[in-house]
């Protein structure tokens, strides 16, 4: 995007825009320049294995209440490609990550109904990932893949790459899997005879 589209897409003026891309800059001359800087964003980035494996343990138990607890108030999910959301009460809200994690999606046509979902935690570099497979009678699929930043003891970020293919598929050909794709939309409708496709 350019300078002039960003602030559109971000409610926001050119000139903060601006201030955060210098204070940006500095801040990754400042990770070049000193170790101390660089050891305290990897202290950040890290998460205890432990906590993503309670999390995991709560999200196969369809556990929303259980799954907030380990979140602070002020917490954030980035689901890339969507809305920022901020604070419990957006991540117990229907249609939030959090709400469709537990739930799945509603209006998912039954054909696209799997049959099993599984989750699990895995260490890559320097941060502890959450991977989400569709799991089906003859294959297992990398459907999602989420990160985590700790803050005393909480979960205080998530960023999920469900809509970024591109990601599922760099992380499923690290860790020998295949990689799946969500869909954008549901449902899908068929158009009579003659009126096109699929929408």
């Amino acid at each position: 995007m350019s300078l002039d589209e960003v602030p559109g897409a971000l409610v926001t003026s050119v000139g903060a825009v601006k201030t955060a891309l210098h204070r940006a800059r500095k801040r990754l001359e400042q990770i070049n320049k000193s170790d101390e800087v660089s050891t305290k964003l990897v202290r950040r980035l890290s998460v205890s294995p432990a906590l993503v494996d309670r999390f995991v343990e709560r999200l196969d138990a369809s556990d929303l209440p259980g799954l907030l607890d380990l979140m602070p108030d002020t917490a954030t999910v980035d689901e890339v490609g969507n809305p920022l959301e901020v604070g419990r009460l957006q991540f117990q809200k229907k249609g939030s990550w959090l709400w469709h994690a537990v739930n799945v999606h509603p209006d998912m046509p039954p054909d696209l109904l799997h049959q099993s979902t599984s989750t699990n935690a895995k260490s890559l570099t320097v941060s502890c990932f959450m991977l989400g497979f569709m799991v089906l009678p003859d294959a297992k699929f990398l459907m999602a893949v989420a990160r985590f930043e700790e803050v005393d003891g909480k979960i205080a970020r998530i960023r999920s790459y469900n809509f970024n293919p591109e990601v599922l598929k760099e992380i499923a050909g690290k860790l020998g899997l295949v990689e799946g794709q969500v869909p954008y939309r549901f449902p899908m409708v068929v158009m009579p005879e003659g009126r096109g496709g699929h929408t």
